[in-house]
């Protein structure tokens, strides 16, 4: 039979490992609604799900060997905030115009898929400029061009070797100048549009976008409204590294291998850095807290101990409350009577040793 300590060291260990239990799902569930919480702010404030598409390649990256914050680069998380309407979205020529930019450049950054296809993959660039269709003439209006400067800003040639005078009712080219970061002419075929919009699709309005880092090359196709998934509203940089590399689609340009020179070397440094952080911020935290805890603790103790060590564990005398007037007069009246009752014990003490002998006895004779 065991012995009453065994017994009771066993139900403490069966306590201890139960109360460890909890604490993990404790804490698996806090982390659970953390992770929740977050998804669901960022559905709210995307309306867009998923809310995120992780950048695959450098189209839009600045520079082909370094990475910014606050441009699209390889391995960024973007965050896509749901455009409905075309009106939602400004191009760059507008932008240029007013100065309104987005990750470095003027005009909003798109996520669309080519056709419109669910199955396709979520192209992210650059709405360029707006084509509206001109349904009296079968051509193409440019309304945003009226807000740049024809000849120092665009120009353009008409299929007939005409200049372009007007942003109304093109065919043939335009070239724009000085566009994006580097500074490239973009030369844009309007023909090749029209041709795009076709008979079922000639009415509304369609982009066009391009790549920042593609050198002035346009996508080869009008982008329809209904193919554009949103717009580009922020950004978590480097940690789509993890996804590129971990889970790395057939075909993707990167990630085959950590530090892959498809991405920006110091995205790689800044994403290592930025795990070991995650890791040792909280461990460094919860340490010293527990440190602090305890150093408060023996404090704490070390002044209880401290006055009863100085005084032999002698205690404090009791504090009296004042005593009014009444209570003093009696107390002097108990003074003054004390002294009689003292004189009384006097007496009988010393008259208490005499005794009176019977007669015909003497003392120390026997009966």
């Amino acid at each position: 039979m065991e012995s009453e300590p065994e017994d009771k060291e066993k139900k403490d260990r069966k306590r201890k490992w139960i109360r460890s239990i909890l604490f993990l799902l404790r804490d698996l569930g806090v982390a659970a609604l953390i992770v929740g919480i977050i998804l669901l702010s960022l559905f709210l404030y995307t309306g867009n799900w998923p809310p995120m598409v992780v950048v695959e390649s450098k189209s839009m990256q600045h520079s082909d060997t370094e990475s910014f914050v606050g441009v699209i680069d390889t391995g960024d998380l973007v965050l896509v905030q749901n455009a409905p309407s075309s009106s939602d979205i400004i191009t760059y020529v507008e932008g240029r115009a007013s100065g309104y930019g987005t990750y470095g450049e003027f005009g909003d950054v798109i996520i669309y898929k080519e056709g419109g296809h669910f199955e396709a993959k979520s192209i992210i660039h650059r709405a360029l400029i707006r084509l509206d269709w001109n349904e009296s003439s079968g051509t193409i209006d440019i309304p945003d061009l009226d807000r740049l400067e024809l000849g120092p800003d665009w120009s353009g040639k008409m299929s007939g070797g005409e200049d372009v005078t007007s942003p109304y009712g093109l065919d043939g080219t335009i070239t724009l100048y000085d566009v994006g970061f580097d500074d490239v002419t973009v030369t844009l075929s309007i023909n090749t549009y029209i041709s795009q919009f076709g008979p079922s699709n000639q009415n509304g309005s369609a982009f066009v976008a391009l790549g920042d880092n593609n050198g002035g090359r346009t996508d080869p196709h009008i982008i329809r409204q209904e193919w554009i998934e949103g717009r580009a509203r922020g950004e978590i940089p480097w940690f789509g590294l993890l996804k590129l590399t971990l889970f790395r689609d057939s075909g993707a340009p990167c990630c085959s291998e950590i530090y892959d020179s498809a991405a920006p070397r110091n995205s790689w440094d800044s994403l290592l850095i930025a795990i070991v952080l995650i890791i040792a911020v909280p461990i460094a935290l919860d340490f010293g807290i527990s440190y602090a805890l305890e150093f408060r603790r023996k404090r704490r103790e070390a002044a209880e101990e401290a006055p009863s060590e100085a005084t032999g564990e002698t205690t404090e005398p009791e504090a009296t409350e004042p005593e009014t007037p009444l209570e003093e007069e009696a107390e002097k009246e108990e003074t003054l009577d004390e002294p009689e009752s003292l004189d009384a014990e006097t007496e009988e003490q010393v008259e208490e040793p005499r005794s009176v002998q019977e007669p015909g006895t003497d003392e120390g004779e026997p009966e």
